[in-house]
Parts: C-alpha cells; sequence; structure tokens
C-alpha cells in the first residue's frame, strides 16, 4: 500500500511517547456524567459561528444548522467523515469516476464546487475540479466539533458555498496541553476494513501554545464484488485500497495564529469511466496548506484580522503507464495566494457588523512535456476579488439579517449574492425565514475543457424554519426550503473522444426536513426524517431519471434516521443508529437499444451499534467497540449523472475497535 512512510513515522511517535519515563495526565479524561447532566437547551445553545461569522446559537443563526459535538462525536463509533454525515438529513453520497465518492445536499449533485468543507478554516476543496474526495479521508479523531449549513454561504464564503458549508474545528485551534494517542482497526467479512494510528499534541511556552497533529491510515473501499454495465467485474477485496496521511500544527501567541498542514490521500482502482479496467491504478491527491492571521481589538467594539493562504495541491495525480492506454496520465497542480482582512463591530445586544475582503491568484500549472492549457501554455492565472458584508441587527420582532458578497474574477463575469434572514427564538421556540443567492465559480479544469466559455452558475435557496419545545426535554424543529439552479456546469462524458463541460439550464428541488431530540440525564434520542422532489421541468438531462419523475439519479426521495445514547453506568454507554433511505435509481445505456434506461434500487436500512467505554482499564484510556452496517445491507454509491459508470460497492458488516489514551510528558 503507498504511503507507509507516515505511517511509519506515527508508529515511532506513539513509540517515543509510551515509552517516557515520567507521565502524567494534566486532564484526565472527563467523567462522562458531566455530559449527561447537561440538559436539552444547554446543549442546543452551544455556539457556532457558520453561518454568521458571530457567536450565536444554532436557534439563532441565519440557517438551517447542525452542531455535532466532541462529546456526540466520540460516542459515535463513526473514525470517519463521510460516515457520520450519511447520519444527517438531507446529505448523501455517489461516485463520480475513478473510485471518487462525492457528496450530494438536498437531492443535488453537490460534489463538484457546490460544497465548502473548511478544517481550522482552510478550505479543503481542490482548485483543479472544486471536488471534496469522501471516504477514509477525514479522520474524526481529533475534532472537536463540526458544524454543518444545509444552504448556502457564498454570502460570506464565496462561490464554493453554493449549496452548503461543513466546518471542522479540530484540537489544533485550541489552547489544550497533553498528548492524546489512538489507534483503530476495522475488519469487513473478507478484508480489512481499515487501521489507523494518530498522536495529537499541545504545549504552552510562556504565551506561546504549540500544537500539533499526525495521523496515518490504510483503508479497504470494499471487500465485495464491482459489476461495470458492460458485463465485466472484479473482486474489490484486492482492488479498492485507500491510505490518508496528515501532518498538521498551529503556533499560537497572543493574537498571533501560525498554521499548516501536509495532507495525502491516495487510491487504488479499476472502475472507469464506463468499464472496468484490466488493473488497479493508484491516484494521488496531495496538498499542503499554510495559514497566518492576526486578530487585534480596536477599542471596545471592533475587531481587526488580516490574514494570508496559501495552499498547493496535485489531485488526480497519476504519472504511470497504463495497459493499452487505458488509464490516461494526469499530472497537474495548483497554486493558490490568499491575502485577506476581515474586521467586526459589535455594538453589545442589539447590532453586529462583519465586513471582509480578499484577492487571491491561483496559478495551475501542467508538469507533462507535451501538456499544455487552452492558451497554449503549460500553465495558466486566474486573479479573483471579493468583499462582503453582513449585518445583524436584533429588535424586539425578531432578529434581522443582511449579507452580500460581491466577487470579481478576470476569466468570467461578476457575481453579486444577497441574503436576508429574519428569525424570532423565544423560550419555548423559534422561526426563521431566510432567503440567500449563491454562485458556483467555474474551476480550473472548467475553463480549460471550454477554453474560457464557461460562465459561474448561480442558485437561489428560500428557507422557512420553526422550531418547539414539547416538553422541557424534548424539541421538535421542521423546516422547508427551496433550491433553484440557473446555468449549471456539468460534466458529461458519452465516449472517449467527448468528455468536457457545459453549462445546461434549470434543476433544483424543493423538500422538508424534521428533526425530534430529547435529552434527559440517561442519555438521549434523536430521530430525523428529510424528503426532497426535483423539479419536473428540469433542463439538466444528466440528472434526470430516465422514464421516472420526482427524484434525480442516485438520492433516495425519503431518508430517516434514528440516533440515541443509552447511560448504562458512568463509565459504559452505548449508541444504537438506523438509517432508513427509500428506493434510489442510476440510470444505464442498454446494450442493445443504445437508449438510456432506469435502473431501481430497493429501499435499504442501515444499523450501526457503538459500545463506549471511559476510563477503560486505566483512568487515562477509553475504548469504543463498534459494529458498522450491522445487518450487512449492500451499500451502493450510484453515480448521480448518467455516463454509464456501474453503482460502486461499499463496504460490508465491519467490526472495528477504536483505543484513546491521553498524557503528558513533564
Amino acid at each position: 500500500m503507498p504511503g507507509n512512510r507516515p505511517l511509519q513515522i506515527a508508529f515511532v511517535l506513539l513509540s517515543l511517547c509510551f515509552s517516557s519515563h515520567r507521565v502524567f495526565a494534566e486532564n484526565p479524561v472527563a467523567d462522562s456524567s458531566s455530559f449527561y447532566n447537561l440538559s436539552l437547551e444547554q446543549l442546543m445553545n452551544v455556539e457556532v459561528t457558520v453561518a454568521s461569522q458571530v457567536a450565536m446559537t444554532a436557534k439563532e443563526s441565519p440557517g438551517v444548522v447542525t452542531v455535532i459535538t466532541e462529546e456526540e462525536l466520540r460516542r459515535s463509533g463513526c473514525d470517519d467523515l463521510m460516515e457520520l454525515l450519511q447520519r444527517l438529513p438531507g446529505i448523501d453520497f455517489g461516485v463520480d469516476v475513478e473510485g471518487v465518492v462525492g457528496i450530494g445536499v438536498r437531492g443535488n449533485w453537490g460534489h463538484e464546487g457546490k460544497v465548502l468543507m473548511l478544517i481550522d478554516g482552510q478550505e479543503m476543496n481542490e482548485e483543479l475540479f472544486s471536488t471534496l474526495q469522501f471516504g477514509r479521508h477525514m479522520p474524526l479523531q481529533f475534532v472537536r466539533r463540526i458544524e454543518i449549513i444545509r444552504g448556502p454561504g457564498s454570502a460570506i464564503y464565496g462561490g464554493n458555498a453554493e449549496y452548503a458549508v461543513i466546518n471542522i474545528q479540530t484540537t489544533l485551534d485550541e489552547k489544550r496541553e497533553g498528548i492524546t494517542a489512538t489507534a483503530s482497526y476495522g475488519q469487513m467479512q473478507r478484508a480489512m476494513a481499515g487501521r489507523s494510528l494518530g498522536v495529537a499534541g499541545g504545549h504552552r511556552i510562556g504565551e506561546l501554545h504549540w500544537n500539533y497533529q499526525l495521523q496515518q491510515g490504510e483503508y479497504n473501499r470494499s471487500d465485495r464484488t464491482y459489476q461495470d454495465n458492460l458485463g465485466d467485474s472484479y473482486d474489490m477485496k484486492e482492488n479498492s485500497d485507500l491510505s490518508h496521511g496528515s501532518f498538521a500544527t498551529s503556533f499560537l501567541f497572543r493574537g498571533l495564529r501560525v498554521s499548516g498542514m501536509l495532507d495525502r490521500y491516495h487510491t487504488h482502482q479499476r472502475d472507469g469511466y464506463e468499464g472496468a479496467l484490466t488493473q488497479a491504478y493508484p491516484t494521488n491527491f496531495d496538498s499542503w496548506h499554510l495559514n497566518a492571521m492576526y486578530e487585534k481589538r480596536l477599542g471596545d467594539k471592533w475587531t481587526l484580522s488580516p490574514g494570508i493562504r496559501v495552499k498547493q495541491e496535485a489531485p488526480y495525480n497519476f504519472t504511470g503507464t497504463s495497459a493499452e492506454d487505458e488509464f490516461t496520465a494526469y499530472d497537474r497542480t495548483t497554486l493558490k495566494k490568499r491575502a485577506f482582512v476581515n474586521a467586526q463591530y459589535d455594538s453589545g445586544e442589539r447590532f453586529n457588523l462583519s465586513l471582509g475582503a480578499s484577492y487571491y491568484q491561483l496559478i495551475a500549472r501542467d508538469r507533462r512535456d507535451d501538456g499544455l492549457f487552452f492558451n497554449g501554455s503549460p500553465s495558466f492565472y486566474i486573479d479573483n476579488a471579493s468583499v462582503f458584508a453582513q449585518a445583524i441587527i436584533k429588535t424586539r420582532p425578531a432578529n434581522i439579517t443582511l449579507g452580500a458578497r460581491y466577487n470579481y474574477n478576470n476569466r468570467f463575469d461578476p457575481a453579486f449574492v444577497p441574503r436576508i434572514g429574519l428569525n424570532r427564538v423565544r423560550d419555548g421556540y423559534h422561526v426563521k425565514l431566510l432567503y440567500s443567492a449563491a454562485f458556483r465559480a467555474p474551476s480550473v479544469e472548467n475553463i480549460d475543457a471550454t477554453s474560457a466559455g464557461i460562465r459561474p452558475e448561480s442558485t437561489t435557496v428560500a428557507e422557512i424554519e420553526a422550531g418547539v419545545r414539547i416538553t422541557h426535554d424534548t424539541y421538535l424543529t421542521a423546516n422547508l426550503y427551496d433550491v433553484q439552479t440557473k446555468d449549471v456546469i456539468v460534466f458529461f462524458y458519452e465516449n472517449e473522444n467527448e468528455d468536457s463541460y457545459r453549462n445546461a439550464g434549470r434543476t433544483g428541488t424543493r423538500g422538508a426536513e424534521l428533526d425530534f431530540r430529547w435529552k434527559t440525564n440517561w442519555g438521549y434520542l434523536s430521530v430525523s426524517h428529510a424528503y426532497y422532489t426535483s423539479d419536473k421541468g428540469t433542463g439538466v438531462e444528466e440528472y434526470v431519471v430516465p422514464g421516472v419523475s420526482g427524484v434525480h439519479l442516485a438520492f433516495p426521495a425519503h431518508k430517516s434516521v434514528c440516533s440515541a445514547n443509552v447511560r448504562l453506568s458512568d463509565r459504559f454507554n452505548i449508541t444504537p443508529a438506523v438509517t432508513g433511505m427509500s428506493k434510489r435509481f442510476g440510470a444505464r445505456i442498454n446494450p442493445d437499444s443504445g437508449d438510456e434506461e432506469a435502473v431501481e434500487f430497493r429501499p435499504v436500512v442501515y444499523a450501526d451499534l457503538a459500545i463506549h467505554a471511559e476510563k477503560f482499564l486505566h483512568d487515562r484510556l477509553r475504548a469504543t467497540l463498534a459494529c458498522m452496517n450491522l445487518f450487512n445491507d449492500p451499500v451502493d454509491y450510484i453515480q448521480p449523472y448518467n455516463s454509464n459508470h456501474a453503482p460502486l460497492p461499499g463496504p460490508s458488516r465491519e467490526l472495528r475497535l477504536r483505543l484513546t489514551y491521553r498524557f503528558l510528558n513533564k
């Protein structure tokens, strides 16, 4: 498997940590009873910033926000971000090409540039296609909180926040002291599911805080059989290797924060654009990131935060040779340099103003000897400048949110996206009325494939959310939404000679999401349901199910999730979770007639069960034993656009053990 050197480094660090002759716990593993003693109201009043850049509760935030705390992450049994997101309403996954799995939101394919992911403020979307690669790529061991907007965030974040924003905050952003080591192993029915190691630490030297994280894992996507639409098949047990390694560090000194990250994600796959390949080929997704930001208080009400961000990436990289040229070499990189300044005015309880401006230059390079872009050169650049403003006005009837972003780019037309929100919060209920515009900026490959003839796509989203406390321990929230996207940027593939992008017509969905929560001192219960229906008049034929209306390819119209946590004692608790999805549809080209036809997939139910133990055999050790996909229902990642790609099988039933030990070298 690739990437063994980071794994060896992880083993060395673990050995050094455990061989220290003087170890003690400054902060032993917390007593789990503290979590159970919190009321539902206290948990729901956890402050978030993803929707407003201002600390507000989820009920107050101008967006449909889900917050997942460190305690919930710890008890879930999930090791990977995709496992966790699959339990949320309105979020699903489908296969793209070359074994890459992407995200869908509210029935819409959001893989290329429509969903923004941030890890400690750093954008994780690669810049060539603007994609996110899911499946053992984002481990959760050192994550302390995840904030998710199901809805646009372009007014604040720009052109990759069209359908959703996923904001991940790790322990790098805290002033913790000590060292935490974690190890995990999972076994599927016929193959190893995964093994991983991680070390995270924090140390203080005077006013300087130094944090670091090192993680490495090796995995298999599936142990099932892949069969393409042409009749060929192969065993994924030997042909779906994944590996992920990362190192991140940060330095906090007064108002200055400097951080860096190296991220390496490698895949092996045999699924081609249509048919199965003759062998598995490696694809690399490597990147490094460097950030610096200084926060300065200007009096009692103003805060100024200038900063820089730099990242270099080489996604979808393959420089080897293939049999009969069935897998094309690809060696392009991007270097993005961004400077920004944000300002915030806070008058207290009545008014808050956020302002920001940023500029970046993106340079794309083709490192192949004969590699050229549309301009006849091995490189080209993109300049982008933007400004945004958002005001939150708190009045007795309701809080009012007014915001907008203006974006200028030298490669396409400018974009202007406003947002407005009304939000009323009282002791027993809350109501939100939200309207936002968003845009998706064309990526490097969108521009190159169309010789700069591509346009940004634009989206408008209207949302209504209402929540009511039924009893002291229960709360019910419901939201209605309408998503409309124009000039959709669509990838199409018809044969080996036609592979490009175009601006299609209009697409969208409308639907509802329901969430019920019950929290007592013995645990909690969460039940959610999501429903969507697609526009009948969609102009994007790639997303339409042949002969079936009301749904898009790959994504179920109905999805229900029930999860609970039961406190068995102060040290032991159990977390069951059940996810049910209605029937889904794929599409294929009939080999006899050449016509597109629908392929129906039956409803499925996925059940997970995790047993979590604090102070397991030792005061500083905790353990989680989990069984994922308990009923062994088939996991299939269906392609959300029709290019005759068969569904990619996912994992079978997995038994997993995770151990976490916290200690400190004196």
